[in-house]
């Protein structure tokens, strides 16, 4: 209804001297009527010295059109209203909030408004600061569930989310991760976050002896908090060459622990003036420390499952290699078995049966011309016997010899074969052209050389009646990879044999025609098998044959 006018101004500003609000009165042109000292402190004037005045004489100009415009309003409506204004910093800055209502006469008539002004000051500050509060819990909450939402990759990019969000959430310039080094004599800085940077950075150390009372803290503490880093005695002892070279003043520090046991620090380093670490800091960053062991677990578990699948592959392939292995020596025992019962019987069979024909043709008579020959023929049988006999020796040693895989030069590896050849080489009117350049290759000398020989040895041997031999020996390179390949003009080989003349006494020709006992290819396969190469044949009857091995280059 508002305030009666005939009420004596005297007893109004008696009743309200020593109210803390502001009360005044003024007329319908906007003069004061009446201020009680509250109002009058308000307006920085003495209580005497403001009726009579009107607004924009005692208020800044801003403030004072608000308070005519919601005075005007006010009276010409009869509605109350409020305004809210500052007060300038000459005044103390202060927040007021004012009411505005209707000054009425005996007749209801609006003659002036009375106004009460509080002093909100306070309880604003109070209502910012839960609203800052609340702020920064919702701040942490999202931040905390917004990592828990983060799919868990590799362990460092997990790191980078985890200080950045930290960091921005708790508003501190550097945040970062520490871990012990395996013996637990020092810290390393795995990852440190700059905020005003927004950019990463690792690998300082810091030695545990250096800072006994602070690892004593943390190994003690759930959190280390220090408002004066300098000073604290648990943060102090990085005073001289950590904090001071950083401008680090406020540290807010929690240990990483994980079986129990210290593993890391998850370090808060405040850069500037002083900073407090308030119970809900603390525990943010507890929070923080906790989805970083979360993290650490993860990783621990994720090479942990990749050791065991390394194992496994491995022991996979070591299965896998051991039963080629076993194939292997089951397919030469199959062949070794067929050699002893036929190619090892065949001289013996022969010696025995001419044995037979000289006891019986010769019992009491000297040899003739028939009983010399059969004797040629026991020792050509029994030079032949002792002939696989080595043979045979020899390729079982390639399978348990020692060998040394190591750079070797190609050039001079053929140079000396050919050189030991010529004898052979010259007899058969052989002609023999080397292509460079030759790469270098990773191989054991003597196994090379041995497979080398044999493919030449062949190449000579294995032409046509009364043709010379032509060979030519190249080498390309391919992926880490070296292929020599010796090519010939010889008889060529069918499709359906080019495997099987890899294998031990394997022969396609009789030994009338072309002499051996059928090792040479085998001897040259083994060789390379060794040597972790591969070795292969392309060729076709009539049209000659390219031979090649495969072995690692020499880098």
């Amino acid at each position: 209804m508002g305030i009666v006018s005939e009420t004596p101004l005297e007893l109004l500003a008696a009743l309200t001297a020593d109210n803390p609000d502001g009360i005044e009165v003024k007329d319908r042109e906007g003069r004061y009527l009446l201020v009680n000292p509250a109002a009058a402190r308000i307006l920085g004037r003495p209580v005497r010295d403001v009726p009579g005045r009107d607004v924009m004489e005692l208020l800044p100009v801003r403030t004072a059109w608000q308070v005519i415009e919601v005075d005007h309003r006010v009276m010409e409506t009869g509605v109350p209203e409020l305004l809210t204004f500052e007060a300038p910093p000459s005044r103390g800055g202060h927040l007021y909030r004012r009411t505005s209502s209707p000054y009425r006469d005996r007749s209801g008539a609006v003659v002036g408004v009375v106004g009460i002004v509080r002093d909100v000051t306070e309880t604003e500050a109070e209502e910012e600061r839960r609203q800052k509060d609340s702020d920064r819990t919702i701040r942490r909450q999202n931040a905390l569930l917004g990592l828990a939402r983060t799919p868990q990759d590799d362990f460092e990019s997990m790191l980078r989310r985890i200080l950045e969000a930290d960091a921005e959430t708790l508003e501190v310039e550097r945040v970062s991760y520490w871990g012990f080094t395996p013996d637990h004599r020092a810290i390393t800085c795995d990852l440190m976050y700059r905020r005003s940077e927004r950019s990463f950075e690792k690998g300082q150390r810091l030695e545990v002896k250096d800072y006994p009372r602070y690892f004593r803290a943390l190994d003690e503490s759930r959190v280390v908090s220090a408002e004066r880093a300098y000073s604290d005695p648990r943060t102090s002892e990085f005073t001289a060459g950590y904090l001071e070279p950083n401008g680090i003043s406020s540290m807010l520090d929690v240990p990483i622990r994980m079986h129990g046991v210290l593993a890391g620090v998850l370090c808060h380093e405040h850069v500037g003036a002083l900073r407090d670490w308030p119970p809900p800091d603390q525990d943010f960053a507890s929070s923080i420390a906790d989805r970083i062991t979360v993290s650490l677990e993860a990783e621990e578990r994720r090479k942990a499952e990749e050791e065991i699948r390394r194992l496994n592959e491995t022991l996979e392939n070591r299965v896998a290699a051991r039963t080629a292995e076993l194939r292997a020596a089951n397919e030469e025992l199959e062949t070794f078995t067929y050699s002893v019962s036929h190619d090892l019987r065949a001289p013996l069979r022969a010696m025995c049966g001419l044995s037979q024909v000289l006891l019986e043709d010769y019992p009491e008579r000297p040899l003739d011309h028939d009983g010399v020959d059969c004797l040629s023929r026991i020792g050509r049988a029994a030079c032949r016997m002792d002939r696989l006999i080595q043979d045979l020796l020899h390729y079982s040693r390639l399978s348990r010899s020692q060998i040394t895989l190591e750079p070797t030069d190609l050039k001079e590896t053929l140079t000396s074969i050919l050189d030991a050849m010529d004898p052979e080489i010259r007899g058969r009117n052989a002609r023999v052209v080397v292509e460079e350049p030759l790469p270098g290759i990773r191989a054991d000398r003597i196994l090379l050389q041995q497979a080398l020989t044999n493919l030449l040895s062949n190449a000579i041997k294995f032409v046509p009646p009364g043709v010379a031999p032509e060979i030519r020996i190249r080498a390309e390179t391919a992926d880490g990879t070296v292929r020599l390949s010796v090519i010939d003009n010889g008889i060529g080989i069918a499709p359906e044999h080019q495997i099987r003349i890899f294998r031990i006494f394997e022969r396609l020709h009789a030994a009338t025609d072309y002499p051996g006992v059928g090792i040479g290819l085998a001897l040259v396969r083994k060789s390379v098998d060794r040597m972790g190469g591969k070795v292969g044949v392309e060729s076709s009857p009539g049209r000659g044959s390219h031979f090649w091995i495969e072995l690692p280059t020499a880098c």
